[in-house]
């Protein structure tokens, strides 16, 4: 209810045949009707654990890296590792000097990531019509992928888009050189660049 997803058509009269779908939008607006500011339409869990002391066994076996994205729960979750010295602190520090510029750079890299891990698993969960062709998964999944396609096959509608991404997922040549175009999507929405950039203004101004 505080969460409607907007997709826009253009209708009209065609060689005298009324109601024909001239265009459609690409991608859909998420309506937010709650929260006091736009928020993404995909929304994350992120929880801190020491992962060598964890109860889970699963992340456990990860303890030597500083965050790690899980997929397969209902809402996608960030775990980051509080065994790593300094990163809890550093992504809470609330300071405007180097230190924020920094903290700013390390969640746009885990951004990233997550946007990489969330495409990748939403990818693996659509399922295919009988006879027909993939159909977008109606949770978090098909919002990732909506957001994502665009950027990954640029050019096409989006259905479209998730037809060849299908294709060469399942079997046919060039999932591999799709990679790339995962990669600048996932970068792109993290905002690497402008983050990057502020590090490096602020190092040159330090020095």
């Amino acid at each position: 209810l505080g969460r409607a997803s907007l997709n826009v058509c253009a209708v009209g009269t065609v060689d005298g045949v009324a109601g024909r779908s001239i265009a459609e939008s690409d991608r859909s607006w998420i309506v937010d009707t709650v929260s006091d500011e736009p928020v993404s339409g995909m929304q994350l869990d992120h929880q801190k654990v020491p992962f060598g002391k964890s109860s889970r066994e699963w992340l456990r076996a990860h303890a030597d890296v500083p965050w790690i994205v899980d997929t397969s729960a209902r809402v996608p979750t960030v775990y980051v590792n509080t065994d790593v010295e300094g990163i809890g602190d550093l992504l809470e520090s609330k300071g405007s000097g180097l230190d924020s510029k920094v903290r700013d750079l390390l969640v746009a890299q885990m951004t990233a990531d997550v946007w990489t891990a969330v495409f990748h698993g939403a990818l693996g969960e659509v399922e295919v019509e009988p006879g027909g062709g993939p159909v977008f998964p109606d949770d978090w999944r098909g919002e990732v992928l909506r957001e994502m396609l665009p950027d990954v096959v640029p050019g096409v509608h989006v259905e479209e888009a998730l037809r060849q991404v299908h294709r060469r997922r399942t079997g046919e040549a060039g999932w591999a050189e799709l990679q790339t175009r995962i990669h600048y999507a996932a970068i792109r929405r993290a905002e690497t660049a402008r983050a990057l950039g502020y590090v490096i203004r602020s190092l040159e101004r330090a020095n």
